[in-house]
């Protein structure tokens, strides 16, 4: 091993004229905190990393908050007897359309961080993934228990009938196992 080393150099493990001795010495604004994006952009915000967390956290209860405004109004609808004509349609038409609008609230939130530079956006994706998942579970209990009254046969019949319904049977197939796997813990 010593016959491959290098004649004018010191080796990498002992420390020489190359390697600084001890540590490598602090810089004169080492107690500047540099944050950094994925890309090595500079993030965009002015405070400690833990204000900016904090508002995420707000932003994250207002989210919360906000999200169970169409489900508080169907159950408000609901109570008052004011659904519509055809409340079995107008709670269909509801949840599915709001499970629609979560998931492309949610899938725009990558973008958007890439845009602004923000990555602790990312962690309101979480939650708006989760809440698509809520609404498509309504739109499909309503669609199961309310529609069809757990009639399986009608149901598989309607699913390979109408294209719109196993599109949506495929849509819920796919956010099942990301819904599943969206623990506190991961």
């Amino acid at each position: 091993l010593r016959q491959c080393e290098s004649q004018c150099r010191s080796p990498a493990m002992e420390p020489g004229n190359r390697a600084p001795l001890g540590r490598v010495p602090s810089p004169k604004d080492g107690n500047v905190q540099r944050l950094r994006s994925a890309g090595r952009f500079n993030v965009f915000w002015y405070g400690s990393a833990k204000e900016f967390l904090i508002i995420v956290n707000v932003l994250r209860r207002v989210i919360f908050t906000a999200a169970f405004v169409p489900a508080a109004a169907l159950v408000y609808g609901a109570l008052m007897g004011n659904l519509t004509a055809n409340p079995i349609e107008y709670i269909t038409h509801t949840t599915g359309t709001t499970a629609l609008v979560f998931l492309i609230i949610t899938l725009a939130v990558t973008p958007l961080r890439q845009l602004t530079g923000r990555n602790e956006i990312i962690r309101l994706r979480r939650i708006l993934g989760l809440f698509a998942f809520f609404y498509a579970c309504l739109h499909l209990s309503t669609w199961i228990v309310l529609d069809w009254f757990f009639d399986v046969t009608s149901m598989a019949a309607d699913v390979v009938e109408r294209p719109f319904i196993t599109l949506g049977m495929v849509t819920f197939l796919l956010l099942l196992p990301l819904a599943i796997t969206s623990t506190g813990g991961m």
